[in-house]
Parts: C-alpha cells; sequence; structure tokens
C-alpha cells in the first residue's frame, strides 16, 4: 500500500513535532531539577552560617555569664573568674557602702588589738558616766584608720535599744553598731571636744532617740 507524499510530509511533521515537545517537555523538567537542587544547597549553607553564628554567641554568651557567676570553664583559672567577681561587686559599691566596710574592718582590728581596762579606769569611768546627765560618755582617741569612738553608759537607760550609730550634721561618720559593742570607728577622724550625735535605734532600725555628745579623752 502505497503513501503519497503529501501524507508521508504530515506523518514526518508530526513525528518531529512529538520529539521537539518531548525534548523541550525533558529540558524544563531538567531545569527545575537543578534549581530545586541549588536551592536545597543555599539553603543547607545558609543553615551551616546560621549555626555557626549560633555557636558563636552561645559561647560569647557563656563566658560574660562566668564572669558573672564565678563559674569556672574547662582550662580557665579559678583565681581570674574570683577576681573578675569582686572587680564587678567593687564597681556596683557606693561611696558609703565602701565606707561602712572599711569601718566594719577596722573596728575588728581595734578588737583584737585592744588592750583590757584596769579596774581603776573602768571605776573612774563608771564614775563620769553617772555624772553626766544622759547616762553616757564617749572616749576618743586617734586610729590608724579614723578614730576610735568607745561609749561607756548606763545599762539602764539603754537597755531597750538594740542599735546606735554617729552622726555630724545629716552625715553619718560610723557604721550601725549593736548597742552591746562598745567601740566603733568614726570615719572621719574627730577630735576630743567635737559634739557629735548618737543616733539610738529599735530592732526594725528605727530611730527613738538622739543625744548631742561632747567626745572626752581619757
Amino acid at each position: 500500500m502505497k503513501i503519497d507524499r503529501k501524507k508521508r510530509n504530515i506523518i514526518i511533521s508530526l513525528l518531529v513535532s512529538i520529539v521537539l515537545i518531548v525534548s523541550l517537555v525533558l529540558l524544563l523538567h531538567k531545569s527545575k531539577v537543578d534549581k530545586d537542587a541549588a536551592s536545597i544547597k543555599n539553603k543547607k549553607s545558609a543553615d551551616i552560617e546560621l549555626n555557626k553564628d549560633a555557636v558563636k554567641k552561645s559561647k560569647a554568651n557563656s563566658t560574660i555569664d562566668n564572669s558573672k557567676t564565678g563559674v569556672v570553664k574547662s582550662g580557665e583559672n579559678k583565681a581570674s573568674v574570683a577576681n573578675k567577681d569582686i572587680t564587678n561587686k567593687g564597681k556596683a559599691q557606693t561611696a558609703q557602702q565602701k565606707q561602712t566596710i572599711l569601718l566594719i574592718q577596722q573596728n575588728a582590728k581595734i578588737a583584737a588589738q585592744e588592750k583590757p581596762l584596769t579596774a581603776a579606769q573602768v571605776k573612774d569611768e563608771n564614775i563620769k558616766v553617772k555624772s553626766s546627765k544622759d547616762g553616757l560618755v564617749v572616749f576618743i582617741k586617734a586610729a590608724n584608720f579614723g578614730s576610735t569612738a568607745e561609749i561607756v553608759k548606763d545599762n539602764k537607760k539603754f537597755s531597750s535599744y538594740k542599735y546606735y550609730q554617729f552622726s555630724i550634721g545629716n552625715k553619718n561618720i560610723s557604721a550601725l553598731e549593736s548597742i552591746s559593742k562598745g567601740k566603733t570607728t568614726l570615719f572621719p577622724a574627730q577630735e576630743a571636744g567635737t559634739e557629735v550625735v548618737v543616733k539610738f535605734l529599735d530592732q526594725n532600725k528605727k530611730v527613738i532617740k538622739e543625744l548631742n555628745i561632747k567626745l572626752s579623752i581619757r
């Protein structure tokens, strides 16, 4: 059976068109696959970079936290961490807090170095206390830091108080001390004859009484 030339050309054209369409579809599919692969690769690279940044930030935050909390990392010197902690605390302290700490430290030195009074000295001081109208005498003497103040009081008159503190004007010049403690440090240094205020406080550290007292010398 013979096919004329016209029909043959039509069949060939159809076959060529089918081949072209299939080739185009394959090319488009390959292009889409390549594009998806490139997108996945870029996403993985971006995720890796983000993970690296997160690790760096985590390490940096860990270092900051360690310097604040005193936690020692592997290979880090414990003394170094402790020094950082002390430095941070020192910066946070106000001038008043530092002065109070120095006063407390000086009081500890005073307690360790002072010699007990003789019976004659105790008797003499008790006479001075009883003769004073307030039942209180404060002796002052020089010290390496500020001045040492010693309170000699009539216990019957001051048994209801829990704390005392020295001040001049609106400025405190001593730490807040227990009423049972007989010595404290005044800063700045004071001299005999200077009039100061002794505040007496209750257990809630509320000022109940104030006395104007002239500092005495033994």
